[in-house]
């Protein structure tokens, strides 16, 4: 699959001064420290990180490194987190090809926006692009889960009043009251959205 993207990429960009290959979230990492990339393709499905983790450490990295997401996720949550952490284009993987020249062109000519292709745009639309930031996402994740707000702020990292700030911001955006009814709004949007 990687000798056939990077053949693509460079018949489809001959003028293409360098190009990397990354197999995992910790590879790209490292590749991006020691190249300093001017822009990412990424899947969010990746076997080591998330894909939102590691948008996030490509961020702490370069917070101006141009980042297109080439995926087959099609859970609206994680796509709207991915569009808060300024992504400039996001494409499924079983887009038409020549989606990728036009996300590349527009990201080129329009570098504070984002290039959002037609059915993930739709996907969007169609769900609610609900704001969630990066935090309040990994804290609804890992509650869903059923952890508690200890297990939860141990896990991130932060404290247990930090995750109950998240949760009270989750349940404002979701306009529902009770943790029950979270965990069952959430199962079944990911249920619809799949």
């Amino acid at each position: 699959m990687q000798i056939g993207l990077e053949v693509c990429f460079k018949d489809a960009f001959p003028n293409l001064q360098s190009f990397r290959m990354a197999s995992t979230g910790l590879d790209a990492l490292r590749l991006a420290n020691e190249k300093r990339p001017d822009l990412a393709i990424l899947d969010l499905g990746l076997p080591d990180i998330s894909g939102i983790d590691l948008i996030q450490k490509l961020r702490e990295i370069d917070r101006d490194l141009r980042i297109l997401l080439v995926t087959s996720c099609d859970d609206p949550s994680t796509l709207s987190v991915a569009k808060k952490l300024r992504v400039q284009g996001i494409l499924r993987k079983d887009a038409s090809p020549e989606y990728l020249g036009q996300a590349l062109d527009y990201m080129e000519l329009h570098p504070k926006t984002i290039f959002l292709e037609p059915s993930v745009a739709a996907l969007l639309k169609e769900y609610g692009d609900i704001d969630f930031t990066p935090q309040e996402y990994k804290v609804l994740q890992h509650f869903v889960q059923g952890l508690s707000n200890p297990q939860i702020a141990e896990k991130l990292g932060c404290s247990v009043t930090t995750v109950r700030f998240h949760r009270a911001n989750i349940l404002q955006k979701t306009n529902i009251r009770t943790g029950a009814a979270l965990r069952a709004w959430f199962l079944n949007w990911k249920r619809q959205s799949h």
